[in-house]
């Protein structure tokens, strides 16, 4: 970029950012709407989990208890059961693919036969390793990945007080001891609060449909083909003021999230940041593109409403992407929204991952170069 064009870069982005904070409008995309949602949903939900159903059984059949419990938990409609060794079950916890892993310890006396499993003793698993008794079921299961505090782990201590009952005859056979794989327990706003913040990152970029529909058919951005200013550096100042206003939106949401809610946060910085940013870039891409199909300004709305909206409730932002229906996944799991919540939940809180962070910034990427494309292919000057 040249001195002239630098300068006018440089001036260009400071009237845009002037522009934005100007409009009333705008200020309620990037901070007052996101904020609402995080207080609202905050004191109803704030100290709540979410999650879903997918347990891990490890038991010896070959036990009257491991038979049991075989047998009772596959009753349980809610839960999908994945059978396999310990450490692969608590990899796949670990992972994010489990809510919960269920696995019986070695027995304590002869009275009862041994399932040869080895589990922690630690409060995570990993740590040293000893034997322990049948009599125990331990159950371990991810904070972070939500109603495994709420709905799971009570199913699942019904479940054992159920095959507890069966065994007649005897002491109580077995007790639940719950581990956590996580030093800390997170809750409902540590899951949510990063999806509102890539849902706010969404919006002002889809809406910067807005003022370049406005520029195009007030014929200012024809003008401006006049003017030694090239065309290119309008769109880059009108781009950077918005990545501006997205890092500043997202800073507001983790400090009204630490303030109000004590959120949870265990950031991997630079890699909020290139979230933040690289979600800024692919959704500002999708509103140029949006500004080009667009024939009036009264239209934008409509089109990034079109765009938007589905992402907005099918990406994990308000529910876990689990809790819909199976037919329904593969698209929600195919979004780029779905990759920057993911990204900026696992990168502010360390939450359950849906993906490895390497897959989300190289999905976001290639929708970031798709995004540029079809920008490049449907942008109209006049």
């Amino acid at each position: 970029m040249s001195g002239p064009d630098r300068r006018a870069f440089v001036r260009l982005t400071r009237a845009w950012l002037r522009g934005i904070v100007r409009d009333r409008a705008a200020i309620f995309w990037f901070f007052l709407l996101p904020l609402l949602f995080v207080v609202i949903l905050g004191l109803a939900f704030g100290g709540s989990d979410v999650g879903a159903y997918h347990i891990g059984l490890v038991v010896d059949d070959s036990t009257p208890a491991g038979r049991a419990l075989t047998a009772s938990f596959g009753t349980v409609k809610p839960f999908q059961l994945s059978t396999g060794s310990l450490e692969r079950e608590l990899q796949k916890l670990r992972d994010g693919d489990r809510y919960a892993v269920v696995t019986t310890l070695p027995p304590a006396s002869a009275s009862v036969a041994p399932t040869g499993i080895v589990a922690a003793t630690g409060g995570t698993p990993g740590a040293s390793q000893q034997a322990a008794p049948t009599s125990t079921v331990q159950v371990y299961y991810d904070p972070s990945r939500g109603a495994a505090a709420q709905i799971v782990l009570p199913i699942i201590r019904q479940v054992v007080s159920g095959v507890d009952q069966q065994l007649s005859g005897r002491p109580p056979a077995l007790t639940v001891e719950e581990r956590s794989v996580r030093s800390s327990s997170l809750r409902f706003i540590d899951f949510f609060l990063p999806g509102i913040m890539g849902f706010s990152i969404m919006q002002g970029g889809m809406f910067a449909a807005i003022p370049l529909v406005q520029l195009r058919t007030s014929r200012v951005l024809k003008r401006m083909g006049a003017t030694p200013v090239s065309r290119w550096v309008v769109l880059l100042s009108q781009g950077a003021a918005r990545l501006i206003m997205a890092s500043a939106s997202a800073v507001v949401l983790l400090v009204a999230g630490k303030l109000l809610f004590d959120l949870h946060i265990s950031a991997n910085w630079l890699a909020l940041t290139g979230f933040v940013l690289l979600g800024g870039v692919t959704f500002l891409c999708f509103g140029f593109a949006v500004s080009g199909l667009a024939p009036t300004e009264e239209s934008v709305p409509a089109l990034v409403q079109v765009v938007s909206f589905p992402m907005m409730f099918l990406s994990g932002v308000f529910f876990p992407i689990e809790n819909f229906p199976a037919f329904v996944q593969p698209l929600a799991r195919a979004l780029p929204l779905t990759f920057l919540a993911d990204g900026l939940r696992q990168a502010m809180v360390d939450g359950a991952a849906l993906n490895p962070q390497w897959v989300n910034l190289l999905v976001l990427a290639g929708w970031s170069a798709l995004a540029g494309a079809l920008a490049v292919r449907f942008f109209k000057w006049e």
